[in-house]
């Protein structure tokens, strides 16, 4: 579980996630990341593990836990947020 960040988005700022179909459960897998705010984000930032990458699953925006559908509309209004995210381990 990765520790809550605060990130600072554009409104008008495409937010650059795909996530996977069916938006069940209770976070959001992202599938790929396309031109946007966290295309930006990764390539500002120096640490990797620090980075959104395709898998991860977003599980809190804003400090609050909901279903996938709830999360995507609270990333879609929200210009200043943070997220808790959860990357599942490498398979061996």
């Amino acid at each position: 579980l990765f520790p809550y960040t605060t990130l600072f988005r554009s409104p008008s700022q495409p937010l650059g996630l795909v996530f996977l179909r069916g938006l069940k459960g209770q976070a959001l897998v992202v599938a790929r990341l396309d031109a946007g705010f966290f295309l930006e984000w990764n390539n500002s930032v120096a640490d990797e593990d620090g980075r959104i990458r395709t898998g991860d699953h977003i599980i809190a925006v804003e400090g609050r836990h909901g279903k996938a559908h709830e999360l995507v509309t609270q990333l879609e209004k929200a210009t200043n947020f943070q997220l808790s995210i959860v990357r599942p381990a490498a398979a061996a």
